[in-house]
């Protein structure tokens, strides 16, 4: 995995798995514990470890899907219809600086318990393998989940600076990760985030560059300065930046 991330000629293309049994639950779906490998996968180099989020149990609706808060302050339902993950049905939907001052963010501490059964599972069942955590959802994305996608976009005219407040929280809490998937065993995290669609950026390329560029530089620079890889996945085309 090394030498395929470096361009250093490995001897074949290394295999990377989602579908990692005691690791994969599909945004909280699934039960890790009943994952299995794909046939012919059996082989795999590398182990993806993702956190999402941690889960408060909200009951069911009239419908029997259940309903789940996080940490963010959302409330999310997890639909019959499987081909969906899960839909945010309550958010903050912050309107004004004091708003988000007042929020109650949460304690990147809360994590300890996924991150610390993570290390035991890799330890016990893949410690010849190369892993790559994934923080997913990105800054990006917990702020549209927050702020929904019209809210965040129409902050980002009408009002820059509370965008940037939000996003700036959401960057510290996922700075404060990096250690725990260093201590939880992990080569590589890889940010998942999305700032555009098929056709383009979602806002303006040049406030991406000054305003928001700068949190995910941040984020690069400390994951590699805890001795690991770091990756940015942006969903749709982000050729503008």
């Amino acid at each position: 995995m090394k030498r395929a991330i470096e361009f250093r000629s490995p001897p074949y293309i290394p295999m990377e798995l989602v579908d990692v049994p005691f690791l994969y639950d599909a945004y909280g779906t699934l039960d890790p514990g009943a994952v299995i490998v794909p046939e012919g996968a059996e082989n795999f180099d590398s182990a993806w470890c993702t956190y999402h989020w941690t889960f408060g149990d909200a009951g069911v609706n009239e419908h029997g899907e259940r309903l789940r808060t996080e940490e963010w302050g959302c409330r999310q339902v997890v639909p019959n219809d499987r081909g969906v993950a899960y839909s945010v049905v309550d958010k903050p939907g912050f309107t004004s600086p004091a708003e988000v001052a007042v929020h109650p963010w949460p304690d990147p501490e809360l994590t300890n318990p996924f991150f610390e059964r993570r290390q035991q599972i890799i330890a016990q069942h893949y410690q010849d393998r190369f892993i790559c955590g994934f923080i997913d959802p990105g800054p990006f994305l917990v702020a549209f989940n927050l702020l929904g996608y019209d809210g965040l976009l129409l902050q980002l005219h009408d009002n820059l600076d509370l965008v940037k407040s939000v996003v700036r929280r959401i960057v510290d809490y996922q700075l404060a990760l990096v250690p725990k998937f260093r201590a939880m065993g992990a080569h590589m995290v890889n940010i998942i985030d999305e700032v555009a669609g098929t056709g383009g950026m979602m806002f303006s390329p040049a406030l991406f560059r000054e305003h928001f560029l700068p949190m995910f530089a941040e984020l690069v620079a400390e994951i590699q300065r805890h001795d690991m890889y770091a990756s940015i996945l942006l969903d749709g085309n982000i050729t503008d930046i």
